[in-house]
């Protein structure tokens, strides 16, 4: 899969990276199934209930407010 979309397998190194690219994908991921971002901030807070959801949500709305009209 990775070979199809050209990108080296192993190339993110680091959790830093792989946190971000999460994030980007639920952003992704939501702006597809036509969510408003106060619905992804409603599934974040009830959802993750007990977990420190916040830095994350702010991550995804970052990436959702890039993709929004591209996606």
């Amino acid at each position: 899969w990775a070979s199809a979309v050209e990108v080296p397998v192993g190339s993110v190194e680091t959790q830093t990276e792989k946190d971000g690219l999460c994030a980007e994908l639920d952003a992704l991921v939501s702006l597809l199934y036509g969510l408003s971002e106060d619905q992804v901030e409603h599934l974040f807070a009830t959802f993750h209930r007990g977990w420190k959801y916040e830095p994350r949500l702010e991550t995804v709305l970052q990436h959702y407010g890039t993709w929004k009209g591209k996606a």
